[in-house]
Parts: structure tokens; sequence; C-alpha cells
């Protein structure tokens, strides 16, 4: 009887917490700035919670009442007591102003809010750009929550205001914070030296889905600013000398950084080599087994697609200290320039090229083989190449040992244009957009219509003959700027399209 009335007593004194809100229906402006988001001047005072977990108890939502005239690009973040600060929403205004309440949890109606242009939803409930979940980590939410935001320009003669917002405790879709260095959003890379395997597609796809807000003030990394974070991607590194390369259409801004998933972070020192929409990082001192994360930032790859690829490193020394591969386009001579340079070589015999056209070929081949000069100090190797196809052209080199032994050294990059002329042509009339499109042989065309977030919103392929080709575009699309993207088996172009 004892024991029942003790069991008694502690259910009747163990704490049982509901869901709680707290608000703060100030309004404030959301100040224009060009670098760096400001805190703005409606924080929300919490108390008498428990820890929270994620578990039992965490973090649900966050409810924000917009009132907005015109911006280009809009940031807000939420930045807990312990200074957890976590992306909201990085939005693009569209034809429409962005007035009435949103609410940002983890089991929404709706994606990421990167592009408006309506009044909101019935259920206005959408994806926070990164998890709510990462101040669920078991420390207290007691105290001071505040917004950081800017409007993204470097001035604003508009009005744009929050007239209030709020933060809901619970154990509703809530889940604990991913642990240190343990990113469940980032996108792994794959080993691209087999089979050159890759990791594709748009900010949009890959948008912001770690716990984590990475660096907000735009420092530099790896020789490439960046002042936002929606694409995030992590490999562990094999060696100290891997690599990273990225093809986009557009000029990649990144960053390597390693340290735990919710901060702080390191920069990764390394080298870029910078070839027209191609970039390769070189890394001379990583750590082996250590992950580390490319960051891509949210206005990378805003016009196409982007392509990464990871090349592990060697961990042992090489019969042959290579200094430099190099891949270059000669347009007066009409060939490509492959030169490299060691600085010593042992049991050295020769040399292997092979190459790959991305716009025709889907496996390396080999074009030359140069003999070793065999002298152990080191020695400068140079050929002329003239490819039957223009495209873009991948290099890799190859060491192969007095016994036979081959091993692959490094890559290089060169792209290849017999004519620089462009073979297509838009034109507008009152039925839509007509695009003209010049070839000497018949070709199957890929058409698609990019938005100005990266996503395709119309494609279809269409058989074409040789000369001159006129071909109707959709009409009934929405009033905005896209970008057309034509692809011929052998070429890739990329045009402005306007509707309106």
């Amino acid at each position: 009887m004892n024991a029942i009335k003790y069991i008694a007593l502690l259910l009747f004194f163990s704490p049982i917490v509901y869901a709680q809100t707290f608000t703060n229906n100030s309004t404030v402006n959301i100040a224009a700035n060009g670098t760096t988001p400001n805190f703005l001047s409606n924080p929300i005072n919490v108390t008498g919670l428990p820890d929270i977990d994620g578990t039992s108890f965490g973090l649900e939502e966050v409810t924000i009442t917009f009132n907005t005239e015109q911006f280009t690009r809009m940031e807000l973040f939420l930045v807990s007591p312990n200074g957890r600060i976590i992306e909201l929403s990085n939005i693009r205004n569209g034809d429409g102003n962005i007035s009435g309440t949103f609410t940002f949890n983890m089991n929404p109606a709706n994606p990421e809010i990167r592009f408006w242009n309506a009044t909101p939803t019935a259920s206005a409930t959408f994806l926070p750009m990164a998890s709510l979940n990462s101040v669920n980590d078991g420390t207290s939410p007691n105290g001071q929550w505040r917004l950081l935001g800017r409007i993204a320009q470097i001035f604003s003669i508009n009005t744009n205001q929050i007239t209030g917002w709020s933060i809901k405790f619970g154990n509703v879709h809530t889940k604990p914070a991913a642990p240190n260095d343990d990113c469940p959003g980032a996108i792994s890379l794959v080993n691209s030296s087999v089979n050159d395997a890759f990791v594709s597609g748009t900010n949009a796809e890959y948008g912001a889905k770690l716990p984590s807000y990475g660096d907000i003030n735009g420092t530099s990394v790896c020789s490439s600013g960046y002042t936002e974070n929606s694409a995030w991607f992590s490999w562990v590194a094999s060696c100290p000398n891997d690599s990273i390369n990225i093809r986009s259409f557009t000029r990649v801004q990144t960053g390597v950084v390693t340290g735990n998933c919710g901060g702080p972070y390191s920069n990764v020192a390394c080298k870029v080599i910078d070839n027209p929409n191609n970039y390769t990082y070189k890394f001379t001192n990583l750590t082996p087994g250590t992950r580390y994360y490319l960051i891509l930032d949210g206005d990378n790859a805003y016009y196409g697609p982007f392509d990464i690829r990871w090349y592990p490193g060697s961990c042992i020394p090489l019969p042959v200290t290579l200094l430099n591969f190099i891949a270059s386009y000669n347009s007066e001579a009409g060939n490509i320039n492959l030169h490299w340079k060691t600085a010593n070589e042992k049991d050295n015999k020769e040399f292997i090229i092979k190459a790959k056209n991305y716009n025709r070929d889907s496996e390396f081949f080999e074009i030359v083989r140069v003999k070793s000069t065999l002298e152990n100090t080191g020695s400068n190797y140079e050929i002329n190449w003239i490819p039957q196809q223009d495209g873009f052209y991948e290099f890799q080199l190859y060491q192969a040992d007095v016994d036979g032994t081959t091993t692959y050294l490094t890559h290089a990059f060169a792209s290849f244009n017999f004519e620089n002329e462009s073979f297509t042509n838009i034109s507008y009339s009152e039925s839509g957009p007509q695009l003209s499109i010049e070839l000497s042989y018949s070709d199957f065309l890929h058409l698609s219509i990019i938005d100005l977030s990266g996503k395709i919103i119309w494609s279809e392929n269409r058989q074409v003959e040789a000369g001159i080709n006129r071909l109707s575009l959709p009409s009934c699309i929405a009033q905005s700027l896209y970008i057309l993207e034509v692809r011929t088996f052998d070429k890739i172009e990329c045009k402005k399209l306007l509707y309106k």
C-alpha cells in the first residue's frame, strides 16, 4: 500500500510539459544590406521550459507574419539563446509581394520558399531552409530568441516588415539534433575515378538540407566568397591530396570546410584551377579519414545544373613526382596543348594520356603514349593534340613503370570549338517565342526551359533535319525570365528566354 502511494506521489509531482507558444507582435523593418544580415529588434523571451532534446520536447515551429512591398531577395534566420542559427528562408521576390502569415515546421504542406509571386496558400506551412531540429540538442531553450535578416540589396526605398512572430515548443514532428560531424542532410560525393561517377543536380534540388547555417558572414573560403549556404556535399578524405571538380553552366562560388555539423567551421586551403564552367579544387594537406564539407552558395547554378566529382588522392609515394599537368586550347593552331612537368622519376617507362569528350563519349580512350626521359631530376613534356569533334574534354595522365605497372596520376580539362558562332536564335511573335536552329546534319534535340531557381518547368525532345529549323516554344508560361537550354548530340547552348 505504501508503495502504491509513493508511485502516486511521483506521478503527481512529475512535470508534464505541454506545447507552449511564445509571441512578439511588434512591427519591425527588415533593413536592406548588401553583405550581412542584422538582428531584428523583436526578440522573444522564453522562460520556464525544460531542456529540449527533440524526443520528449523540442522546437516545433516558427510562425511569422510578413508585410512587404518589393525586394530582390530576403534572408531570414532564427537564432537560439545559445547561438545556434537556422536559416528559415531565402526568398526571391517575383510578381507579387509577401503579405500574410507563414509557419515553418518539419512536416509542412509546402517545400522551402525560394521564389515568391503569389499570396499565401490556404495551408501556408513551409519547410525551413535548414532543420529546426538542430536546436534540439539537450540544452535549455530559456533565454532570448532572435530573428536575423536582411533584404539582400545595397538599399531599398520600399517598406519590408515583420508584424509579428512566435515560436512553439512541443513534441510534434520533433527529432534530436544530429550529432557533431554527422550531417545527414549533406549529399555524399562519390569516387569519380571509378566509372566517372558523379553527383549532379541544382541548388533547388539540393538546397539547405543540413541542420546548420554554415557561414552567414560571407567569409572568403578557398579563394571564393559566399554569403549563404544552400547546398552541402560531404566526403571523407582518402589522402592529403584529394581533389574536387565542379562543372557548372554559371560561375561557382563555393568553399570547403571541416568541423562539427552545427559549427564552428575551419576553412580548408586549396588551389583553384579555374577553367570556363569548370573548377578544380586541389588539396595538399587533408587529414585522411576526416569528413569535409563542400558548400555551394545559394546563388550558384542559378541558371542551370552542376556536376560534382571527387577524386581520391594517392597516399603512397609514386615513381613520378608530378609538378603539374595542364591542358589548354590554342584557337590559332586549332589544337589542345598538353603540358606536364615532373620533379623526379624512378623506373618510369612512359606516360599514357586518355581523353573523353563529354558531349559525345561514354568512355575514356587512349590518345598518346610518351616515352620517359628517365631523368631522376625531372623533365618537361609537351604534345599538341587535334580533336576530331568540338566539345568539353577531360584528359587523364597515367604513368607506366618498366615492369608494366600503370598508375593514375591526375587529370586536366579543356574545351575545344571548331566554330564559336551560335547555332540558335530566339524570336518573338504574337503566338509566342520561336526557336531557329541551324545544323549541318540531322540531329535529335533536347529542349528545356529552366526558371531562375534552376527548376526545369518544360522539356521536350524533337527530331530536326540538316539546315535551318524553326520550332515553336510553349506560349502558356508565366511572365518571367527563363533560360532555354538546347542540347544536340555534340553541343549545348543556353539562351535567355523572356515571357511577357
